[in-house]
C-alpha cells in the first residue's frame, strides 16, 4: 500500500467514527413533543431513605411544573434531567434537588 491509500483510509475511519459518535450522542426529540425554554428546579422533603428523598423531589417538581405550565408536569418526558442528593450529618436524612426542562406531548 502506498502512503496516500493509508492516509485516506485513516481519514475515512476517523470521519466514520465521528459520524457514529454523533448519531449515538444526539438526543432525538419525538414528533409532537414540545418543551419550555427554561429549566425548573425543586427541593424534596428530607427522608432517611435516599430513594424516598428522590421520589419526593420528583413529585414536587411535577407539581410545580404543572402549576407553572399546565400539561408540562411529566418528569419522564422532561429533558436535561439532573438530580443531586446530600445527606445531613446530624440527622442522617437525605434531601434531593431535581432540575429539568419540562416537556409535553402536543394534542392535535
Amino acid at each position: 500500500m502506498n502512503h496516500t491509500t493509508i492516509l485516506f483510509s485513516i481519514f475515512a475511519i476517523l470521519i466514520g467514527a465521528l459520524a457514529a459518535a454523533d448519531a449515538v450522542t444526539t438526543v432525538h426529540q419525538p414528533d409532537g413533543l414540545s418543551c419550555t425554554d427554561k429549566r425548573m428546579a425543586s427541593y424534596g422533603y428530607t427522608h432517611k431513605r435516599m430513594i424516598m428523598a428522590e421520589f419526593a423531589a420528583i413529585v414536587i417538581w411535577q407539581r410545580d411544573a404543572e402549576k407553572r405550565d399546565p400539561g408540562f408536569g411529566n418528569w419522564h418526558l422532561s429533558r436535561k434531567r439532573k438530580m443531586k442528593c446530600k445527606v445531613y450529618k446530624n440527622s442522617s436524612h437525605y434531601q434531593c434537588v431535581v432540575s429539568a426542562q419540562p416537556c409535553r406531548f402536543d394534542r392535535t
